[in-house]
């Protein structure tokens, strides 16, 4: 059995919203070995990111307090040391403007993420911008705007099955980021996209890593689970190529399609239950009746 999806996928609260690409086609299946194949469609995914893009999801603040302790100091104004640690090290000009304070990172996806799977893997492409602001702690003073860089961000991923549910893992994620305005003088860009991949790397690979490991059960039922499930990736496609196995919840009587009553432990059921016995067939004119015959007795229940 083939079961192929490739549906559009649309916001709640903007259903009629399309996305403005079609389905690609979807390759063949020539291979017969499991019982049961499903193909999924990277444009179910792409059509996933664009809703999200067009109601403003993908945005993401990371803050201090994001990262792990002992990260968390690369996000400070000041620090100590001959090789710079914190962005205030590295671009002195924040240091010395903003001494003891903290930066914080603002993501934004300038366009929505673009999936393309083939046999080599799967990849998603995106860009965007990352703004820095700074703010001092224990004051009541909004933040204040540092700089701005542009963004392209690649990463790859592998797809694994876990029972009914397919999910992903990044194995690999690369930012080039370029300057575009600044309020604190020259940026090394160098410098910076070191900084911000280092905040990332041990932020955003994590978490997208937790989203991608809840992953997307498969339609099956209940009462069914897959056996000797695989991925295969082609052109646009993941499939999953597995076998079945069936466990229905409620265990059955299925002593052959018909059960073997003896007439007599019937008979003796329908005397108990019976209002009337008598020995000739009669019937009721003041209430419904059913009439049983046979070569034994004869046994009228009224009801």
């Amino acid at each position: 059995m083939e079961t192929f999806h490739k549906g559009e996928i649309y916001w709640k609260t903007t259903p009629s919203t399309e996305a403005p690409f079609t389905a690609p086609s979807m390759p063949e299946n020539r291979d017969t070995d499991r019982m049961l194949y499903f193909y999924i469609s990277d444009y179910m995914f792409n059509t996933l990111f664009f809703a999200a893009q067009s109601n403003r999801y993908l945005q993401l603040n990371i803050t201090a307090s994001d990262l792990p302790a002992s990260a968390r100091g690369v996000l400070n104004t000041t620090c100590a040391g001959v090789i710079p640690t914190c962005i205030g090290g590295l671009i002195p000009a924040i240091g010395q403007k903003y001494p003891n304070s903290i930066v914080d990172l603002r993501l934004f996806n300038g366009v929505a993420p673009v999936m393309d799977v083939t046999s080599a893997g799967v990849g998603v492409n995106t860009s965007g911008a990352i703004d820095l602001n700074v703010h001092k702690p224990g004051t009541n003073k909004g933040e204040v705007f540092l700089v701005s860089f542009s963004a392209n961000m690649t990463f790859r991923s592998d797809v694994l099955m876990n029972g009914s549910v397919i999910h992903a893992r990044i194995t690999y994620l690369n930012w080039n980021l370029k300057t575009v305005r600044s309020e604190v003088g020259p940026v090394d860009d160098k410098f910076i996209d070191f900084l911000i991949k280092y905040a990332l790397d041990v932020f955003l690979i994590p978490k997208l890593n937790d989203y991608a490991s809840k992953g997307i059960p498969l339609p099956i039922g209940k009462e069914v689970s897959l056996k000797n499930a695989s991925v295969v990736l082609a052109k646009d496609t993941i499939v999953i190529a597995t076998d079945v196995a069936y466990t229905p919840s409620v265990q059955r009587d299925v002593d052959g399609a018909l059960k073997f009553v003896p007439y007599d432990s019937m008979s003796r059921s329908i005397t108990k239950t019976s209002v009337t016995s008598r020995p000739a067939t009669t019937t009721s004119t003041t209430s419904p009746s059913v009439t049983t015959t046979s070569a034994l007795s004869e046994f009228k229940l009224d009801w």
